[in-house]
């Protein structure tokens, strides 16, 4: 048998004066508004960061040493954000 899924309103989502982190992901034109999202995305030179993923993020192949990435990528896994 099929779950049959469930469409919340946002209002039941997310509460008046719940403080919730987001990024913007596309900026404002005329009388639309901003296109926010949870799921964000710090970039750096050789990394990026991304907290609400299972993998966390990724590191640049611009780094070609294998040890070096592995390292990094083990770093990346254990913060914890």
């Amino acid at each position: 048998p099929q779950q049959k899924s469930r469409h919340y309103k946002i209002q039941e989502v997310i509460k008046r004066r719940q403080i919730i982190l987001v990024q913007v992901v596309k900026e404002e034109r005329g009388n639309k508004g901003a296109a926010l999202t949870t799921y964000l995305s710090l970039a750096g030179r050789y990394c990026v960061l991304m907290p609400n993923t299972a993998s966390g993020g990724g590191i640049s192949r611009k780094i070609t040493n294998a040890a070096d990435r592995k390292r990094l990528k083990t770093i990346a896994q254990d913060l914890e954000v």
